[in-house]
């Protein structure tokens, strides 16, 4: 068995066009309902950062972790956050 952090997107199935998601990663055949997505590890579909999913990526067809929001850039790091108190 082959592990892996999946690199999910958002799929249509079926006759009534029920959202999935998938792995987009060669040879991986994961799939999994919206849902189940939540507080899971995933590759970042646009810069390959590892990344948590939340509602906001859910949402999205093609999630990301933020890379290309306008607000991505006032994100700190802790370290960053920590010196600027000191």
């Amino acid at each position: 068995m082959n592990k892996h952090i999946h690199k999910y997107i958002r799929i249509r199935i079926g006759i009534k066009r029920r959202e999935e998601y998938k792995c987009s990663l060669p040879g991986c055949t994961h799939h999994t309902f919206p849902e189940l997505v939540v507080g899971r590890e995933s590759i970042c579909n646009y810069c390959g950062n590892i990344f948590y999913m939340n509602k906001a990526s859910v949402r999205l067809s093609k999630p990301h972790c933020g890379c290309l929001s306008k607000k991505s850039g006032s994100v700190k790091t802790i370290e960053d956050f920590l010196l600027d108190k000191l």
